[in-house]
């Protein structure tokens, strides 16, 4: 399967659009279940795209009840390449840009960022290595998907950098081994959001268990540091996957977790369901994490609830809604909690000749145990994308 030059321009409003696939979501190994369509031999390593858009919000800064609408438009021109070697391939892409309100002052700012990536399978496919690094100066308003957990934050300037390795290891035709570690930096430029670091790392040790499945047992260490003060917690589970390249797909885990700071176990466990077809594919799964609420600088046990549909019902139109629901407490103190969701629709047209349109309609929600009112939020999008893919 290959993609079209405006299909590929697509791709990156899509993620500037929805709130999955970040990177946050693969560095902390929550990747899709839907796999992503293998680049084909003699496909294109030269990516350049021009994207431009406006979007309208009824509560710009997100902060108590909304002071009236406003709007903000945004430009970003990135360049990316992808070197292919007998054994892998190391890719490597940069983007830069800026956000204008024509209404607001103090909130004008540039973005610019890259990423670095090396897909690596050495001893005749046995062995596989995947690391990933990126960084990105943006906003909390445009860029929604630097938090899949679906956490809406006040409007303000930040840095993110999410680093990530995964080792493979297939020990036998049935037994295979993963490792992996990550890293999330964030920093604010308002004050009243607080910064943080999170370090994690797992282990993974699975044998087959039919064509498609893996019954496996795993263990999760994270690590969050909030104003240099640190949060360990260990995750043990048990579980099964099952991820052909088309039909259903699940993933299930369950198991115990442990907080440090309290010395006390929690229930721990995962579960997710897909099912993938030729023209639509529908998932949902369900996640429990220890560690941060970023920005706003306390620890929290979260749950995390998520779906996505997407339907290509003619060839250049692609529709798509997802829906975010995050309950957080923090440990020790479970009634301090952060209930937050956001929900979007929209479509991504291929024009063809390498342009391509999204609109998108997103509503959000936080609720936390300090506020006296719930925060709400609506934000309309549309963008104009154009793309050249060249050898």
């Amino acid at each position: 399967m290959s993609f079209s030059r405006a299909q590929l321009a697509l791709t990156v409003l899509v993620v500037l659009t929805t709130l999955c696939g970040s990177a946050l979501a693969r560095a902390q190994g929550r990747g899709s279940l839907v796999p992503p369509a293998a680049a084909k031999k003699g496909a294109p390593t030269w990516h350049f795209k021009l994207v431009g858009g406006g979007t309208w919000y009824d509560n710009p800064f997100f902060v108590g009840a909304a002071p009236g609408t406003t709007w903000s438009t945004t430009g970003e021109a990135s360049l990316g390449h992808d070197h292919r070697f007998r054994s892998g391939v190391f890719t490597w892409s940069g983007n830069g840009g800026a956000i204008y309100y024509p209404e607001v002052d103090g909130l004008n700012q540039p973005t610019y960022g890259g990423a670095v990536s090396l897909s690596w399978s050495p001893g005749r496919g046995r062995t596989k290595i995947d690391m990933r690094q990126d960084y990105q100066r943006s906003n909390t308003r445009s860029l929604v998907t630097l938090d899949p957990e679906g956490l809406p934050l006040p409007t303000s300037g930040l840095d993110s950098a999410i680093s990530y390795l995964t080792f493979d290891q297939k020990l036998s035709r049935s037994w295979e081994f993963q490792a992996g570690g990550n890293y999330v930096y964030r920093r604010y430029d308002d004050p009243r959001l607080i910064g943080g670091d999170e370090a994690g790392a797992n282990a993974r040790l699975g044998t087959r268990a039919g064509r498609n499945g893996l019954v496996f047992l795993a263990y999760q260490y994270t690590s969050s540091r909030i104003q240099g003060n640190a949060l360990r917690s260990h995750q043990g589970r048990l579980g099964y996957h099952r991820r052909p390249l088309q039909g259903f797909v699940l993933e299930v885990a369950g198991g115990f977790g442990y907080v440090e700071s309290v010395q006390k176990m929690y229930p721990s466990g995962r579960a997710a369901i897909a099912s993938i077809g030729r023209k639509a594919s529908i998932e949902a799964r369900y996640a429990r994490s220890f560690g941060q609420a970023f920005g706003y600088g306390r620890p929290t046990i979260a749950d995390i609830f998520s779906g996505i549909a997407t339907w290509t019902p003619v060839r250049r139109l692609t529709a798509s809604a997802d829906y975010n629901f995050g309950y957080r407490r923090s440990p020790g103190d479970e009634a301090n909690t952060i209930t937050s969701w956001i929900v979007s629709g929209g479509f991504g047209w291929d024009v063809g000749g390498g342009v391509g349109f999204v609109a998108r309609y997103s509503k959000e929600h936080n609720d936390s145990y300090a506020a006296t009112v719930p925060v709400k939020g609506n934000k309309v999008l549309v963008a104009l994308s154009y793309g050249v893919d060249w050898r």
